[in-house]
């Protein structure tokens, strides 16, 4: 345990304010591709292929949580 600088205080003296949250993220309007839940690597690899052939536009290849099972 490390003690830096303790000191014991009342709790009147604590004003406690809770942290502002970040705001949303840029929607950068970049075209999503979603791969079916639990897809095989044929439809995952069907999706980034997709995807790569449109250079220069960043679009995302959206795989959602799960177990995938990817042979090669």
């Amino acid at each position: 345990m490390t003690s830096i600088d303790d000191r014991v205080v009342a709790r009147a003296t604590i004003n406690p304010v809770e942290p502002a949250l970040p705001g949303p993220c840029a929607n950068l309007e970049r075209q999503v591709v979603e791969v079916s839940a639990g897809a095989y690597a044929r439809e995952i690899e069907a999706a980034i292929n997709a995807v790569a052939r449109q250079n220069g536009t960043r679009p995302v290849v959206h795989i959602p949580l799960g177990t995938y099972s990817i042979e090669g």
